[in-house]
């Protein structure tokens, strides 16, 4: 949850800025609204997601390394 949260709050952050700027022009049919919103969720999936997956791929790359590191050093 705790990953999960902040990034939420982004995307919501970024959804309300949107409704300000559709309440600006009177004339745009809610149905905008709603697909926006939609954008806002899958663009924030995807790009945290990503993230995600690029900092689990960093802390495997990480044990691997001193895993090698250990098994170089020869035992005394």
């Amino acid at each position: 949850m705790a990953y999960i949260l902040p990034r939420a709050v982004i995307v919501l952050i970024a959804w309300g800025t949107t409704c300000l700027i559709m309440s600006t022009f009177t004339t745009v049919d809610p149905l905008v609204f709603y697909i926006a919103g939609g954008v806002w969720s899958l663009v924030g999936l995807v790009c945290f997601g990503y993230l995600h997956r690029l900092r689990n791929e960093e802390d495997a790359q990480y044990a691997r390394s001193i895993a090698r590191a250990q098994t170089a050093t020869p035992a005394e």
